[in-house]
Order: structure tokens, then C-alpha cells, then sequence
């Protein structure tokens, strides 16, 4: 990013609330590293998707053996 790591220790620690309310006004928001984005048509089709397939066959849904 070009800026020091204290830089970086610093708005972590005074400014974090500033710079997450900045992204807000921009229209974006943080989330963990390990969470995948998709659009909300994409997540709809999913979850219509899903829904229709449990509702057809729930038997495809094994219990975890242990």
C-alpha cells in the first residue's frame, strides 16, 4: 500500500471505526478473507436451487458417519 506498518498498527488501532464508516459511505463493505462474494441474482438462483432439491430429495442427504 506504500505506508509504513506502524502506519498500519495505527489506523488499526485509533482510526479503524473511521476508515469502516468511510467504505460504508462508498457503498462497500469488509469481510473475512475467507468468505466468497457472489451477486444477489447468483445467491437467489442458489438458494432456489437448494430449496427445490431438498423439497424433491431429502433422501440425498447422508448422515455423517463417525
Amino acid at each position: 500500500m506504500g505506508v509504513s506498518d506502524s502506519t498500519v498498527s495505527r489506523i488499526k488501532t485509533e482510526r479503524l471505526e473511521e476508515v469502516v464508516l468511510f467504505l460504508v459511505h462508498l457503498g462497500l463493505k469488509v469481510v473475512p478473507s475467507e468468505f466468497k462474494c457472489v451477486d444477489p441474482a447468483a445467491y437467489a438462483f442458489l438458494t432456489q436451487t437448494h430449496e427445490r432439491v431438498m423439497r424433491k430429495a431429502p433422501q440425498l442427504i447422508w448422515e455423517q458417519e463417525e
